[in-house]
């Protein structure tokens, strides 16, 4: 019965110690490749008349690219 307190407490400070860790450096930018862009917006069949909100933005990529390739 012990152990298993000892693995609960440790299982609790992992939590706590990553949650503390992940709120100090904040979450990784992981931008979308261009390809999957391409191929989602080839997909969709988009239109140059049509408008694209990208919610989120983080470095743009996805509105250079359908504006550029698409004329969106």
């Amino acid at each position: 019965m012990l152990f298993y307190y000892f693995l609960v407490g440790l299982f609790i400070i992992f939590l706590l110690v990553t949650t503390i860790y992940a709120a100090i450096t904040g979450a990784p930018f992981a931008g979308t490749p261009k390809q999957c862009i391409r191929k989602s917006f080839e997909l969709i069949d988009l239109k140059p008349d049509e408008k694209v909100y990208d919610l989120g933005a983080g470095d743009g990529r996805v509105l250079i690219i359908v504006a550029k390739e698409f004329g969106a």
